[in-house]
């Protein structure tokens, strides 16, 4: 799971943090947790990473955007993240209607309640793994079960869908690609493939290899997190 938390006053963001990662032992879920003091950093690192599975937000940042603002231009780019608010005030509470807040949480937070926002997203997930994705392909829109992507490769303003069926071709970034897939069944060995671990028959120094022959190459910084991925996936 990809917890994303926006929170500016670091005591209060280190505390959420050791929260969730009390969660993820008890449930033997694997994360990974970034943290942001404020929305320029956070924005950063959406461009860098894609989109979170769960991003708790503080409304009362200071200086710059406010936890809504932030909500706001998630929700443009994708309705797929649950988005918790955390608020000090109260009256707060029924400011993110307009972005399909999952809850608000008042401070001082409660472990419950982080508890809670968590189970439901890894509910949502497991829910989500039969889901499909729509693309455009030339003048029309094509439908394709996540589960069946197999990789997905990026060759310059294309991306090359690999299903059982063939090649599915669309225009689109990678990027926007990875945010629409399931994070704990895909994962990007190289900054031009997203590989679905289903479909992985071998992991190699460098490569992997797919079902079907297909051989994938894996950047020396990814090659511990492939690994580590591979292993907790298949058990």
């Amino acid at each position: 799971m990809r917890i994303a938390i926006c929170e500016d006053v670091q005591v209060q963001r280190e505390e959420l943090v050791r929260v969730v990662k009390k969660w993820a032992t008890a449930n033997a879920e694997p994360l990974v947790v970034r943290e942001y003091k404020n929305a320029d950093a956070f924005f950063f690192g959406l461009e860098a990473e894609g989109l979170f599975d769960i991003l708790f937000l503080d409304i009362d940042m200071g200086e710059g955007q406010s936890g809504i603002e932030v909500a706001q231009r998630v929700r443009k780019l994708s309705d797929k993240s649950v988005i918790v608010f955390t608020t000090a005030f109260e009256e707060h509470v029924f400011s993110g209607y307009k972005v399909q807040a999952y809850d608000y949480l008042l401070k001082p937070i409660k472990k419950e309640e982080v508890f809670a926002a968590l189970d439901h997203v890894r509910q949502r997930r497991k829910a989500s793994r039969e889901d499909t994705i729509v693309v455009s392909c030339d003048r029309e829109k094509k439908r394709i079960v996540v589960n069946d992507i197999r990789y997905v490769e990026s060759h310059r303003y294309m991306l090359a869908i690999h299903v059982p069926e063939g090649i599915v071709w669309t225009r689109d970034r990678i990027s926007h690609m990875a945010a629409l897939l399931p994070k704990d069944i895909f994962v990007f060995p190289h900054r031009s493939f997203i590989v679905n671990l289903k479909h992985v028959e071998s992991v190699g120094k460098g490569t992997m290899t797919m079902v079907g022959g297909a051989i994938i190459p894996i950047a020396r910084p990814n090659q511990r997190d492939i690994d580590k991925r591979m292993y907790a996936f298949f058990g």
